[in-house]
């Protein structure tokens, strides 16, 4: 009867320490893919932001070049108005 019992505990011990260790083994799993998660949304962001820099940058280019445009035709107007006189 003394041995059931010991053998009793035991297998209950052992099936806690089982549980726990499956336990634990999921929560790094999840862990893990909340990292991986993270980690993309993160990258994803990078990426929108990026492009949307770039794409201020292009525009903020063509607006310079728009204005250099522009200074350049007040430049022929003013050599057409000198050739003129």
């Amino acid at each position: 009867a003394i041995d059931n019992l010991k053998r009793r505990k035991r297998t209950d011990r052992e099936e806690r320490e089982d549980a726990a260790a499956k336990e634990k083994v999921e929560l790094e799993i999840v862990r893990e893919s909340m990292k991986c998660h993270f980690v993309e949304k993160r990258i994803r962001e990078d990426c929108k932001s990026a492009e949307k820099s770039s794409k201020d940058e292009r525009e903020s280019n063509n607006d310079n070049n728009n204005e250099k445009l522009k200074g350049m035709g007040r430049m022929r107007k003013k050599k057409k108005r000198r050739q003129g006189k």
